[in-house]
């Protein structure tokens, strides 16, 4: 699992046992020196951006509140930026959301993610609900661009309240947050600077990975024994071997109907 929090829940709520869990934070390459140096500066990044898959509900729910909460406050007052939102599986109901006049721009499909937030000074998303970690804030911190979200969003990526930008528990103070980044060079650099550091110490620590293959080897060294400790997974395996078993049977029957037929 890639969520801490989702590994409590699958303990605490349905009682799976601990050794059946493993925790494996998204694995990346660490933001060294060389990397850092050709990201684009603060003064070569304009706009406010957010980027997400539209086949996920809670993508779509954010978008809704950037256009009908955050947007109109925020634009009053940085009244030269732009909004883009980027996303694979726009739909019609994601690009009624569109509208220039208002500088809120539906983009579509972002060809690579990475590179497109690299253009970016600051990632907004306020994600309502949707538990574990969320792939466009590693996204954003590998390419130097801080972003302000929910508790929901930041939830089980931060260490000891560390994060790439700010966490705001309500609209005004998301707005606030989203101006500071946006106008202070050194608030948003003192961010970007969190964020790599964040980054360096979860995705890109290697001991995880190093953890999972020796947890392998010990499975495959001591399989059956361990297979004979959940005699249930054994019973479901059973079942579902006999239901292909009858489907293929019975798909094979209609066949032989439909063709005499």
């Amino acid at each position: 699992m890639i969520s801490k929090y989702e590994i409590l829940l699958l303990k605490e709520q349905f009682l799976i046992p601990e050794e059946k869990l493993f925790y494996i934070p998204f694995q990346e390459k660490r933001l060294e020196d060389d990397i850092l140096a050709h990201l684009p500066a603060f003064e070569e990044r304009q706009h406010l951006v957010f980027i997400g898959n539209f086949m996920h509900e809670p993508n779509f729910r954010t978008v809704e509140i950037l256009k009908r909460e955050i947007w109109p406050r925020l634009s009053k007052v940085l009244t030269k930026a732009e909004l883009h939102i980027y996303g694979a599986y726009a739909g019609a109901k994601v690009m009624q959301l569109h509208n220039p006049k208002q500088r809120f721009h539906v983009k579509g499909r972002a060809e690579k993610a990475r590179d497109t937030l690299a253009q970016y000074r600051v990632l907004v998303a306020p994600i309502p609900f949707g538990a574990g970690a969320k792939g466009k804030f590693v996204d954003a911190m590998a390419v130097g661009t801080p972003s302000v979200t929910t508790p929901i969003g930041a939830e089980d990526m931060s260490i000891d309240n560390l994060w790439s930008g700010f966490v705001a528990e309500d609209y005004e103070t998301m707005v606030q947050r989203c101006v500071q980044l946006y106008s202070d060079k050194e608030i948003w650099l003192e961010k970007q600077r969190q964020g790599i550091k964040l980054f360096n110490q979860t995705v890109a620590d290697d001991s995880f990975t190093k953890a999972l293959v020796c947890l392998c080897r010990q499975r495959v060294e001591d399989l059956a024994d361990y297979r004979k400790k959940y005699f249930l997974g054994e019973i479901l395996l059973l079942q579902q071997l006999n239901a292909t078993k009858y489907m293929s049977l019975w798909i094979e029957e209609k066949n032989k109907r439909e063709h005499i037929e």
